[in-house]
């Protein structure tokens, strides 16, 4: 079944690797605040903020805090980086050779 050019390679449950990539996909389309990340890669809050920490440990993506004066917190947004751009590629090679053998 196919999803925004990336397959679930174990069923209807997305594992961890597929969660990951979903998320790294969104965020390279431009998508990059939080909220809209979430509902992009159809997940709740909690794991997408687990993951998201995790990919900025990893410099898979960056974020940027951005402070509006008068604002009353900061707003965060999230590009990916060359090192992101390069493992999507990867992972979209990889799903490419595995939907050939299927």
């Amino acid at each position: 079944m196919m999803r925004d050019n990336l397959i679930y390679l174990f069923g209807a449950k997305r594992d961890t690797l597929e969660v990951r990539m979903e998320v790294i996909q969104v965020i390279a389309r431009g998508i990059d605040k939080p909220t809209r990340i979430m509902y992009a890669a159809n997940m709740s809050w909690e794991p997408v903020k687990r993951i998201l920490n995790a990919l900025t440990e990893a410099g898979i993506i960056v974020c940027t805090e951005i402070i509006e004066p008068g604002a009353k917190r900061a707003k965060y947004r999230y590009t990916t980086t060359s090192k992101g751009a390069k493992i999507l590629d990867a992972y979209r090679a990889f799903i490419s050779v595995v939907e050939e053998c299927s």
